[in-house]
């Protein structure tokens, strides 16, 4: 995902205008079905152990989706959080979770992880298929054009445009999923709450959520990773992920990659804004905390964004 140089010194937009009109485009357009080919092939696939380790929590299913060597993570761990957050969305109705899973869980079915994404990044927030077809598969200049930020996901799904409606309406199956148990989609609205890591520099208001407060108020979160932080001038890597659960000390992620499916990066690391601001006092706080800690850990930024779906006021 494209992150290069965050601007972390800035709380984050919590309303964005985007600019870009998109017309109301259907699943069965050109544009989605080309990217539905490519997408099915991948998170579809029929392959062993493709599942989480431990089980993960009731908004997150244990299925891991692969990207593969895509550069769509962005857009994986945002589809991911939404999906959570209609879980939620549902239950504070009364459905159960056993009745969602179902739903939500079915490879083939008519609210898959597949045909939502395929929306997304089809439809919502294109995405280019350079590096994914044939003429250009896998070659790395091509897959750069897939990069794309987590805020810019974000509004892409929470905003309107000048002509459209909000994103998540436009990936049909959420709402098809919501009028299954009698809600109707123009009387729900998606929110986004930005929550903070306990040692962000940006966690000074008592109004502002940590991500431990969201956990426990069973929400799952948006956010980036880095790793590479311990050798000068590495790549840092941003990475898109999803937050889950905080297990004892640790936050645990679900990830995007059948190799590497699940993260855990211990809460008193030191986040991205103290790695920025100085990049030798970070590696001597990080070893105090973790002795073995080398460039293969990871390290958080310093905030997320969890979906919340509500009623629209009266």
């Amino acid at each position: 995902m494209e992150l290069a140089k965050p601007d972390i010194c800035s709380l984050p937009p919590f309303s964005m205008a985007v600019k870009t009109n998109y017309d109301n485009v259907g699943e069965q357009t050109q544009n989605s079905v080309f990217v539905q080919r490519n997408i099915e092939e991948f998170t579809t696939e029929v392959r062993t152990g493709k599942n989480l380790t431990n089980r993960a929590s009731g908004l997150v299913t244990d299925r891991v989706h692969n990207q593969r060597q895509t550069n769509l993570c962005a857009s994986f761990a945002g589809m991911t959080t939404i999906r959570g957050a209609a879980k939620r969305f549902l239950i504070s109705k009364g459905i159960t979770l056993h009745q969602i899973s179902a739903d939500l869980e079915a490879v083939q079915g008519d609210f898959s992880f597949t045909k939502m994404l395929t929306l997304l990044t089809g439809c919502v927030s294109p995405r280019s298929l350079d590096g994914l077809v044939t003429n250009s598969l896998n070659e790395q200049k091509y897959l750069k054009s897939q990069f794309q930020c987590i805020l810019n996901v974000t509004n892409r799904l929470v905003c309107k445009t000048a002509l459209e409606s909000e994103g998540w309406k436009r990936i049909l199956p959420i709402p098809r999923l919501f009028q299954k148990y009698n809600l109707i989609p123009d009387e729900i609205e998606l929110e986004p709450i930005y929550v903070y890591h306990p040692l962000s520099p940006h966690y000074t208001e008592s109004s502002l959520l940590t991500i431990s407060d969201a956990l426990q108020q069973n929400m799952i979160i948006f956010t980036t990773v880095f790793c590479n932080t311990m050798t000068p001038g590495g790549d840092l890597s941003p990475h898109a992920v999803t937050i889950y659960k905080e297990d004892q000390n640790e936050f645990v992620i679900k990830n995007s990659y059948f190799e590497a499916k699940e993260i855990r990066i211990d809460s008193r690391v030191p986040v991205y804004c103290s790695f920025s601001d100085n990049e030798n006092e970070f590696r001597k706080n990080v070893l105090k905390i973790d002795p073995a800690f080398s460039d293969a850990n990871f390290i958080l930024f310093d905030y997320g964004c969890a979906f919340k779906f509500k009623d629209k006021a009266p």
